[in-house]
């Protein structure tokens, strides 16, 4: 999906959340009242937070929060603290904004249905269907819902409607928006990042804390709302005029304070995919990160094997997004490329064995972007930009040979030996069979006006045929296409839902059918596993319906690989029927495994797990409330 898609929904969120000094709150709570809801201990991974933020809260005096998501996985994090203070999977999340508490949550899931969730018991306070939801807010009572036809308001803890009438939020507004709580509560600064006629500032809507009715919209610098009376900095956009009106409507005292320069306080947008996890036949994982080449028998709880210091290597593609260059999987042995072109490569033991030089050629407009697949008998095929054009070369006892095959630049292409050629996949240039001495093209399927919609081809459990999913254009070429795997003929085609329309790498074949991972073009949802009957196009849910990750779908005889955004592996049978753990290997070589039902095995300090005691209290991994009930 490209950068533009995700930076249009990170400017469509927005936030909220705050505590009284004279309440319990969310950071200091004090006694529990006896009809407190329970908090039950839990294990959460300290990952980064996510690029994809719904919305930043900030209550003044009291702290901060982010919420994120990527997929069904929704995760509140401190960014003051670095610390993760829940994760929990609701589903294809559209809209998400906290309650005073930092603890409940109203929800928007799939724009048509709306709730709230209780983030210290885990539950769903309530749920119901409300079409066409694109905004959510959220006070200390009230869940307030922005459909296509108007305002909906919801009591928080029931979901019963409430008869009160809030303005609307202007969607059109555009800027990075969160929201600030004064510390009383009874203030509410809905804030965007935006340029004014002179400059970057902050455009703010201060509402009423409990009915959210608007009360002005101004231009400032800075706000400190964390005592009786609000501090604000007016930026220099508002007139004198304007400064006098803004002194009768607001009960605040000017105060002098820089205007935000550029983007200052927005993450900067980073579309990296997470670093490469690839399964070996007998179920062990390679994992390439920053911090080396590392051989992880996961299954076994063995200490990971680091095989190289070296961290791995990344390059831009055509859409900006920095791809980390995958590891080499040979016959007998494991490899990585280095930024000179060179494959160091390793038995599986870890020994290592002797090095093999890449085709070399002028970089041009784009780095090399290496690409590199084996087959048997050390046979390489490896993909670089050569002066600005992506190119395929094959290596044999002649030595390096360039291809005739067509590769797009810029893009990942990927390739598979089928015991006596190679096969190609590119996302704009189709699929092709390559000859492995000449790098002759054997065969071709192309539609035209294929930009970056083809799916890898995936073979048959026999190797007989092939599955190919073509995304929609403006022609009559969408669909689950079953290809001859000697010719590329057409055997089949599968007219298709328009949420296979993005998957590129998703695909699998076993005895029952054709494995999709499939989702709707154009929004940040996590896929659902569907499986399609090749004869008869026929399609049905698999499996674990959504799994956490939508990129990096790897598989070996024995397992299912998805790299998750926080850089761990989510390890699935190959059947994909249930996931089995979360893997991960700290930047100390420590590893660690996550199961579904909570338990944690890990070997060293396992610094990116946390125990989350209470609302207020972490704890190291290994602290006694945190352990697993028998």
């Amino acid at each position: 999906m490209r950068l533009s898609i995700f930076l249009a929904l990170l400017l469509a969120a927005c936030g909220a959340s705050a505590a009284h000094p004279s309440r319990p709150s969310a950071i200091a709570p004090g006694p529990a009242p006896a009809t407190a809801p329970r908090f039950a201990p839990r294990l959460l991974r300290q990952a980064p937070a996510s690029q994809f933020v719904y919305s930043r809260i900030e209550v003044a005096g009291v702290g901060r929060r982010e919420v994120s998501a990527i997929d069904d996985e929704v995760r509140v994090f401190d960014p003051d603290t670095g610390i993760t203070w829940a994760s929990e999977r609701l589903g294809s999340v559209s809209n998400i904004e906290l309650d005073p508490s930092f603890w409940r949550a109203c929800v928007i899931l799939d724009r048509a249905r709306v709730g709230a969730f209780d983030l210290r018991t885990r539950e769903w306070l309530w749920t119901r269907e409300l079409p066409y939801a694109v905004r959510v807010a959220a006070t200390s009572e009230l869940c307030v819902m922005q459909t296509n036809e108007g305002m909906r308001v919801f009591d928080l803890a029931s979901g019963e409607p409430r008869a009160l009438d809030v303005p609307p939020w202007d969607l059109s507004v555009q800027g990075h928006a969160h929201v600030l709580w004064s510390r009383d509560l009874t203030r509410r600064y809905d804030r965007a990042l935006a340029f004014s006629a002179t400059g970057p500032a902050w455009l703010d809507t201060l509402r009423d804390g409990a009915t959210l009715a608007t009360r002005e919209t101004f231009w400032s610098n800075c706000i400190d709302a964390s005592g009786a009376i609000d501090r604000i900095g007016l930026h220099a956009t508002e007139s004198e005029a304007r400064r006098a009106h803004l002194a009768r409507a607001l009960e605040a005292d000017w105060i002098e304070c820089a205007p935000p320069t550029g983007l200052d306080g927005i993450r900067e947008v980073e579309a990296e995919l997470p670093a490469p996890w690839i399964p070996l036949p007998d179920g062990r994982l390679v994992h390439h990160g920053a911090h080396g080449l590392f051989l992880f028998d996961w299954a076994a709880r063995t200490s990971p094997v680091r095989l190289s210091d070296a961290p791995v290597e990344r390059y831009r593609d055509v859409n900006g997004r920095s791809r980390a260059i995958e590891p080499v999987i040979g016959d007998g042995w494991i490899g990585a490329v280095d930024a000179q072109g060179v494959l160091a490569r390793f038995d599986q033991s870890g020994a290592p064995l002797a090095p093999i030089t890449l085709p070399s050629g002028p970089n041009g407009e784009y780095p090399p972007g290496w690409q590199v697949f084996a087959a048997p008998g050390d046979r390489l095929l490896v993909i670089r930009d050569v002066n600005g054009r992506r190119a395929a070369f094959v290596s044999s006892t002649r030595g390096w040979t360039r291809s005739r095959a067509r590769t797009f630049t810029g893009i990942w292409q990927y390739a598979e030996w089928r015991g006596d050629h190679w096969l190609l996949s590119d996302p704009h240039d189709g699929i092709q069979l390559v000859e492995p001495e000449r790098g002759a093209v054997i065969a071709d399927f192309t539609p035209p006006d294929a930009y970056s919609r083809i799916s890898r081809a995936t073979p048959s459990p026999d190797g007989a045929r092939l599955a190919v999913i073509v995304g929609p254009w403006n022609d009559d070429w969408e669909g689950v296409y079953v290809l001859d795997a000697r010719t590329l003929a057409v055997l089949a085609l599968h007219p298709s839902e328009r949420s296979l329309a993005e998957t590129q790498d998703a695909l699998g074949w076993d005895a029952r059918g054709i494995v999709v991972a499939t989702r709707v073009a154009g929004i940040v949802v996590g896929p659902r596993w569907v499986l399609v009957d090749p004869e008869t196009g026929a399609r049905r849910e698999l499996g674990v319906g959504s799994p956490r990750a939508s990129f990096g779908h790897r598989r070996s005889d024995a397992v299912h690989v998805s790299r998750t955004p926080e850089g761990d592996a989510l390890v699935a049978p190959r059947a994909i029927d249930e996931e089995v753990a979360i893997v991960s290997i700290g930047a100390d070589g420590s590893g660690a495994v996550e199961t579904p039902d909570g338990r944690v095995w890990c070997e060293g300090a396992c610094p990116h797990y946390r125990c989350i005691v209470d609302v207020d209290r972490t704890a190291p991994f290994g602290d006694p409330a945190c352990a697993p009930a028998e």
